[in-house]
């Protein structure tokens, strides 16, 4: 066998090693199920939250309070009712993309969150002030109470 032939022979190998590397690259497949505003709602009423939110408050309270609304075909926008909230999606993000995209079947979704105030039930109270408020809604007696300690609320 000549060298010619030899190296003829190992450039058609590695142009066979070559093809076969990139036709293995190129499978890649995406769910696309059409879903609609029932079935997003019919979903995020099934998520088990303390599975998929943990021991975290925050990912719980997206879970509980966030309400899933369908905009476009693969949109889907949280109604979150405060800034807080929506810093804490962006952590949640990935886990509940995964979530949302194994049940409803499509690869496609986008979720983003946006800031509403909470419609008419029960608001939740998060700051000192917001929980004195309440609390002096309850017992008007803690006003005096505050103004003759001289107490104020931490910022």
């Amino acid at each position: 066998m000549s060298i010619d032939k030899i190296r003829e022979k190992i450039q058609q190998e590695q142009a066979e090693k070559s093809k076969i590397t990139t036709t293995k690259t190129v499978d890649v497949t995406r769910r696309t199920t059409i879903f609609n505003q029932q079935d997003l709602t019919a979903v995020w009423g099934k998520i088990e939250v303390n599975k998929l939110a943990g021991n975290n408050q925050f990912f719980k309270m997206i879970l509980e309070d966030g309400e899933p609304v369908l905009s476009g075909k693969h949109a889907i926008n949280v109604t979150l009712h405060n800034q807080l909230l929506k810093e804490h999606f962006v952590k949640f993000k990935p886990q509940l993309y995964k979530f949302l995209s194994e049940a409803l079947r499509n690869d496609m979704i986008h979720l983003d969150a946006k800031i509403e105030a909470p419609k008419i039930g029960k608001k939740r109270i998060y700051t000192s002030k917001e929980k004195f408020d309440y609390l002096a809604k309850l017992n008007p007696s803690l006003i005096t109470l505050k103004k003759q300690l001289g107490l104020d609320f931490e910022d």
